[in-house]
């Protein structure tokens, strides 16, 4: 099995309009590798997630062009 890699992503809106948090929520906390990690307060909400080139891949797919997601960083354990 390849190794698993944490990463920083960042989730935010692209057109300033809220985006869908049940979205986020569900392929978030449908995996226990993947966690809300602490995020600026602001509206419309941005988040920072941990997880995987998957969950990015994911968020991608399912948000569209509603919200902009980057892969920051490589997180270590």
């Amino acid at each position: 099995m390849a190794p698993y890699f944490q990463k920083l992503i960042q989730v935010r809106t692209s057109d300033g309009n809220p985006m869908n948090d049940r979205t986020i929520r569900e392929l978030v906390e449908g995996n226990s590798d993947y966690a809300f990690l602490p995020s600026p307060l602001i509206f419309p909400p941005m988040y920072m997630l941990k997880g995987s080139e998957e969950l990015a891949t994911k968020l991608r797919e399912k948000l569209g062009g509603s919200a902009t997601v980057e892969v920051l960083q490589d997180i270590d354990e």
